[in-house]
């Protein structure tokens, strides 16, 4: 078993359904579901879990599929929101079942892109995402920033001992979650930016500060 697979065992676990059942909008997310999933668009929502923000997705009037490689989550989010049967479903964001240029807007929230790894894997789902995505369509994303300032002491002693490691670039952590154990990415906003540009998208914006933000959301349009 990857170490993308033994995410997806975590996330799957009774423990995480239940955890990320709730329903809310990061500001973020907000910004990108007001201003992209429009009523005339389509809209692929990848890591959906629970339909979080599929569902807000919805109701902005958008044609939306919501995507997640872990079956309880789709399962518990057809349970939570029955206007999503049917748009809710299982798959894999290296591998979409979906034709060429199809969607207008990409969303991948959370940092769900985070959870694949190595780096190639990573690299896979982007590339899978431009393939799906029209021609100037719209990719969004969350990710781990590893220069964020923290808000406690904890978090203040777990800065400084990265930076001491130099683990401020792209790099992954093993991280002990209360539903189970996750390797995820970690980067910046300056290295991030650079990645994605090399992936062939255009960087229209960043939603949140270099040093403010824990979880920058990403705009980029596909060239």
């Amino acid at each position: 078993m990857g170490v993308s697979e033994e995410n997806i065992v975590s996330f799957d676990s009774q423990e995480s359904v239940t955890a990320y059942s709730s329903d809310y909008l990061r500001e973020s997310e907000s910004y990108v579901i007001d201003k992209y999933a429009l009523p005339d668009k389509r809209v692929l929502d990848l890591g959906c879990g629970t339909g979080r923000t599929t569902v807000y997705i919805h109701k902005n009037g958008a044609e939306v599929v919501g995507i997640d490689p872990a079956e309880g989550m789709i399962k518990k989010g057809t349970e939570l929101h029955p206007e999503l049967a049917g748009k809710l479903r299982v798959g894999d964001a290296r591998k979409l079942d979906f034709p060429d240029n199809y969607f207008d807007l990409v969303f991948f929230s959370f940092n769900g892109l985070d959870n694949l790894f190595p780096i190639s894997e990573r690299e896979l789902a982007v590339q899978e995402i431009k393939r799906v995505l029209k021609s100037g369509g719209v990719f969004a994303y969350s990710s781990h920033n590893s220069l964020a300032l923290p808000h406690t002491k904890h978090g203040l002693l777990d800065l400084f001992k990265n930076i001491h490691r130099f683990r401020i670039g792209p790099h992954y952590r093993n991280i002990n979650q209360g539903f189970g154990k996750l390797t995820q990415y970690y980067s910046n906003v300056w290295n991030e930016s650079n990645w994605i540009k090399k992936e062939g998208f255009e960087l229209v914006n960043i939603i949140g500060g270099a040093l403010s933000e824990r979880f920058p959301m990403y705009i980029c349009k596909k060239l």
